[in-house]
């Protein structure tokens, strides 16, 4: 009994508070365990390495190797001095009251180091040994950054509209949006009655506009209410001064029409069988009946005047009686040689000049080889002589024109392929280019 009262006073005058082998409960107060605990062990506030807290502070082996009695600190081999308190990389074997190389817990490794199951310093981060907004991940042993967060230049910060995505760069505000931050890419989100065209947010036109499209960084129209169409982005009253896709203005401006995005006017046939229909009379013109004219007539004594939407207009020569308004299919009535005017389409605008080839019109025109004419390739009402190809998410029309060449394509924002040429373009949510073979 009495020599184990001896042996025991002498564990604890050691430092030592029994004889089970395990981690070390007592706080050192002096020597290299003292040391460990205000030089080597990482700081807390960040100020001290910052983000580096899980890194190395040295190197974590010696060359050459250290012997059996020595560990491995910082690339320095250390001594293990001959009882307890004991250097890092090493622990206090209570039992015998001697240092013995490896851990009994992560303090007992040099900063960037942990202590694994079998009692070994390892390579690694430890559990709040990582920087500010850092945690350990156990699975890798690596400071990673918190959630919600992201590393930029070596630091772990809030990721945001200031801080946004691999680049790390603030996210670009907008007047008229707002802007996020969302999957590790800038967001923005456009204020109402504006659209987001070219990365940023433009007012779109207000007036009769039903829905819009981007044109480059503009916003445009893309349909208007009835009664109006687009007209250089904005919606214009469609009528006799602004008609069709090319919002140019009719010929006829007394007795025509706007009809369909199409202009028409009254054409003099003159005098003809009574078996001939104004549909025969302009189809022989290259034209197309329509019953939208404003027809008037007058007696040719000047007394009576008469006026009817109609498709045509007729006289019989004898006296100018009997006389009558057609619909398009009409036949006049028998009798002497009838004078015939006709509500037939006609020209948008000014004639449209003669072309041999589509290099003759307008970047978005093609030459119709029929008629030897230039007209556009799209549009977005459909009007006669335009066949519907598509409708946009915004329900804009896509039509192209019924006498493009066979082998027109319409790609969606690729190139022409080869052997072709891009004649005009629709736009919805990207550009559908029209490729016109040579």
């Amino acid at each position: 009994m009495l020599r184990r009262a001896v042996r025991l006073v002498v564990l604890l005058a050691a430092g030592c508070s029994g004889t089970e082998t395990g981690p070390q409960d007592a706080a050192p107060a002096s020597g290299d365990l003292a040391r460990e605990d205000s030089a080597t062990k990482p700081t807390t506030d960040g100020a001290a390495g910052g983000n580096d807290r899980g890194r190395l502070d040295g190197p974590a082996s010696c060359s050459p190797a250290c012997g059996p009695k020595q560990v491995c600190v910082k690339g320095s081999c250390q001594d293990l001095p001959g009882q307890c308190p004991c250097p890092l990389e090493s622990y206090c074997d209570l039992a015998v009251n001697q240092c013995v190389p490896g851990c009994m817990s992560d303090e007992h490794c040099q900063q960037g180091r942990y202590c694994d199951a079998n009692r070994t310093c390892q390579n690694g981060c430890r559990v709040g040994g990582c920087g500010s907004n850092e945690e350990c991940s156990l699975a890798t042993r690596t400071c990673e950054c918190k959630a919600g967060h992201h590393r930029c230049a070596g630091l772990c910060v809030p990721e945001g509209i200031s801080s946004c995505g691999p680049s790390c760069q603030a996210c670009p505000t907008d007047p008229l949006g707002t802007a996020s931050c969302s999957g590790g890419a800038c967001q923005l989100s456009c204020k109402s009655g504006s659209k987001q065209c070219g990365g940023s947010c433009a007012a779109c036109p207000t007036d009769k506009a039903t829905s819009f499209a981007c044109d480059g960084k503009s916003c445009v129209a893309a349909q208007c209410a009835s009664g109006h169409h687009v007209c250089s982005g904005a919606c214009v009253l469609e009528d006799l001064k602004s008609c069709g896709p090319t919002c140019s203005a009719c010929k006829d401006t007394v007795q025509g029409a706007c009809s369909a995005g199409g202009c028409y006017g009254v054409v003099d046939i003159g005098y003809f069988p009574t078996s001939t229909t104004c549909a025969a009379r302009c189809a022989a013109l290259g034209k197309t009946c329509g019953e939208v004219c404003d027809i008037w007539y007058t007696r040719p004594d000047g007394t009576t005047k008469f006026h009817q939407v109609a498709g045509g207009h007729y006289t019989q020569q004898a006296a100018y009686q009997p006389w009558g308004f057609l619909k398009c299919s009409d036949t006049p009535p028998g009798g002497a040689p009838t004078s015939i005017r006709c509500c037939c389409s006609e020209l948008t605008g000014t004639p449209k000049p003669g072309c041999t080839k589509h290099s003759d019109c307008k970047s978005n025109e093609f030459c119709w080889a029929a008629k030897s004419e230039c007209y556009p390739t799209t549009s977005s009402s459909c009007p006669p002589g335009y066949t519907y190809k598509g409708q946009c998410s915004n329900g804009t029309q896509f039509c192209a024109h019924g006498g493009l060449p066979a082998g027109t394509t319409f790609p969606f924002e690729t190139a022409c392929p080869a052997g072709t040429t891009q004649r005009g373009s629709f736009y919805c949510s990207g550009e559908t280019r029209v490729c016109v073979p040579d």
